[in-house]
């Protein structure tokens, strides 16, 4: 989701507009902060906010089966990586 007008001018976010921006509950955001997964600020007694970096820095990339990095140096059989294989011999 892309940021909004106030997402962009004050980097600090309530729990509900960050909630919004990653689409997880704000249930989700307080257990994260519990787990100190996020950071998160108080200001005030009451007031709890979050950087819409660490926002961002939360998300991990999946890596997937064309990624080189899982391929730790081993070439895959039949694609162009594999300069081993042979032709079948039916």
């Amino acid at each position: 989701m892309a940021p909004t007008d106030a997402t962009t001018s004050n980097p600090y976010l309530t729990l509900a507009q960050a909630s919004e921006y990653l689409g997880q509950s704000v249930k989700t955001l307080r257990r994260r902060i519990a787990a100190g997964a996020l950071p998160a600020y108080r200001f005030g007694p009451r007031l709890i906010r979050v950087r819409l970096h660490d926002l961002d820095a939360i998300a991990e990339r999946i890596p997937n089966a064309r990624t080189p990095s899982t391929l730790d140096g081993r070439q895959l059989r039949g694609t162009k990586l594999d300069t081993n294989s042979q032709p079948s011999r039916d």
